[in-house]
Parts: structure tokens; sequence; C-alpha cells
């Protein structure tokens, strides 16, 4: 069998998947106001409960969707006030990879996406080296 060209499925991180599940959870609860799409709400217990993730998570994906441009908070919330959230735009693998970096990912959570990368990378390496029988001893 011959292979002229193969392409590799585009492995979109973990944290895609969230922001993603929790911007399309706040667009359903969201309306249509002067400002633009907006949700109120209280966004830990949206992503902690009806997502289920835990606090890490809730860090992390608030991040991320800030860092990408998708979201931006207009109030923030309290113990029995909700917070207030402009919806910009959906969260694409695109953006995630090209939106500046923020400053959390600097330093040794710079390093660890840089080594999530190698990894992947050598994972992708290893599926197209089975593909292609790349050593294979038969």
């Amino acid at each position: 069998m011959e292979h002229d060209q193969m392409t590799l499925p585009i492995q979109k991180p973990a944290i895609m998947d969230h922001c993603i599940a929790a911007y399309d959870a706040m667009v359903e609860e969201a309306v249509t106001e002067s400002e633009g799409l907006v949700y109120e709400g209280f966004l830990t217990k949206l992503i902690l409960n009806s997502l289920s993730l835990s606090m890490p998570y809730y860090t992390k994906v608030t991040k991320e969707l800030k860092r990408m441009g998708c979201i931006h908070q207009l109030r923030r919330g309290g113990s029995t006030t909700p917070s207030r959230w402009l919806l910009l735009r959906e969260p694409t693998m695109t953006l995630y990879e090209d939106s500046p970096e923020s400053p959390e990912l600097k330093g040794t959570d710079r390093m660890s996406v840089l080594e999530q990368r190698v990894r992947d990378n050598t994972e992708r390496l290893n599926e197209l080296f089975d593909y292609v029988g790349y050593g294979d001893t038969k």
C-alpha cells in the first residue's frame, strides 16, 4: 500500500474541550443587552457543578477564555451577587494557539506547556511510525 501524503489529526488539548463547554453553557444562559451577549450568573457554580470540573480547572478555563478574548468580565460577583460576563467570540484552536501568552503561562507553567507539546508530538510520531511500519520486524 502506497502512502504519498499522510495527515495526522491535530489533537486538541483537554483544556480546549473545557473552554468550549464552559463558553457554550454561558451562551445558553446569556441574554442580548446593549453591550452584546451577556452571561449573568455564578460562573464558579456553572463550571464546578454543571460541568463537573474541579476548582483548578475553573481557574484555568476562565484564564484561557480571557486570554483568547472570548469573554470579558463586566462585573465581579460575590457569594450572593452574580458576576456579569460579555461573551465576545467562541473559543477555537486558532485562538488558543495564536493568542498572546498570558503572564500566568510564564516560567514553570510555560515549561509544562512545552513539555506537553513534546509528549504529544512524540505520540504522534509513534503513531505515524506504526502506521507506515517503521521498525517493523515481521
